[in-house]
């Protein structure tokens, strides 16, 4: 869902920190908030998943979370109207700056791609200039994208799109998602005799 105030995506969820069938969300993944935030969303995501457990649900301490919580995102709506995000000031920078800086884009070679292709949507605009290719799969640039191609074509920004997340969304090695997997994949993964690890 999109966030007018914060003008970026966030994940959707009812309120409990339900984000599916079996998906619960908290902290930064659900909004930014800070620390105190996070471990009440956390809390608050883990008694939804004791209720549909089965748990008898904890009624005062969900209503004392949800009291906090209220709070922390009254306040972290002043805040985010006292230092809104300066969108306006995007379409003002020199073609020179750099936009992508994995990629090392600049704003000109954006703005050139919108002029001639353009793209209405910020995965197309993606393809045709290569911002968010790089190593950072445009955790730095996508938003700045986003805003540019909104101002150039006089779109909503919601209406240009989110940048598709990409595999590996965080380089891991395989050793340390091993170690999360459930005992019968660890077995399927360890050497059969005479193969080398």
């Amino acid at each position: 869902m999109f966030d007018s105030l914060r003008r970026q995506w966030t994940v959707g969820h009812d309120g409990q920190g339900r984000a599916g069938a079996g998906v619960y969300i908290a902290g930064d993944g659900a909004a930014i908030g800070g620390a105190d935030v996070a471990e009440l969303a956390g809390e608050r995501a883990a008694l939804a998943l004791l209720s549909d457990l089965g748990v008898e649900p904890a009624v005062r301490r969900q209503s004392k979370i949800r009291r906090s919580l209220a709070r922390h995102a009254r306040f972290r709506a002043g805040v985010d109207t006292a230092f809104a995000y300066p969108y306006r000031w995007i379409k003002e920078q020199p073609d020179e700056t750099i936009l992508c800086r994995c990629e090392n884009v600049t704003f000109g070679d954006v703005r050139a791609a919108i002029a001639r292709f353009e793209p209405s949507e910020v995965n197309r605009l993606k393809a045709l200039a290569r911002p968010g290719m790089g190593r950072c799969q445009g955790r730095v640039c996508g938003p700045v994208l986003a805003e540019l191609l909104a101002a150039t074509t006089g779109k909503p920004l919601d209406e240009v799109g989110k940048l598709r997340g990409q595999a590996p969304v965080k380089p891991v090695s395989y050793d340390a998602i091993a170690t999360l997997a459930s005992p019968e994949v660890n077995a399927w993964m360890e050497p059969r005799a005479g193969e080398k690890k």
